[in-house]
């Protein structure tokens, strides 16, 4: 089976619009339940989305089909640490119109990705809060 092909029987393909943004415990299992990691997480997450979203939208501008992917690609690897399926998703279709080369769909996906960017960044702002509160707590002795 190939990686798309995998990737879509995790994320299905249509989210409805009331799908949450992102799933806390989910992101939470995923670093071992490291709520300063998370935070960390979050907080890089914050500062490098923007460059990537510009990357898509000059990708997109310039009919670099190649470029598109790769930059959605990896937008949708890091949306993926917070389990944010809409975020994702978003982020799946564009990389598909990249690797389609027909960008006659990327202008209504970017938006869409920039929603969904827009509704995940208050709750990535509440986890890189939470992870500096988590980070000041002493750590038990070993």
């Amino acid at each position: 089976m190939d990686a798309d092909k995998t990737f879509r029987s995790e994320m299905q393909p249509e989210v409805s619009a009331g799908a949450a943004v992102l799933d806390r415990a989910g992101a939470l299992d995923r670093v071992g339940g490291d709520a300063a990691l998370l935070g960390e997480i979050a907080r890089l997450f914050l500062l490098e989305y923007p460059a990537l979203l510009a990357e898509i939208r000059s990708a997109c501008a310039r009919g670099d089909a190649r470029e598109l992917e790769r930059a959605a690609h990896t937008l949708k690897g890091a949306a993926a640490n917070f389990c944010a399926r809409p975020t994702v998703e978003a982020a799946f279709a564009l990389e598909r119109i990249g690797r389609s080369r027909e960008l006659s769909q990327a202008r209504e996906a970017v938006a869409r990705l920039e929603a969904e960017l827009g509704r995940m960044h208050p709750q990535l702002s509440e986890l890189a809060d939470q992870g500096d509160v988590s980070a000041a707590r002493p750590r038990p002795a070993e």
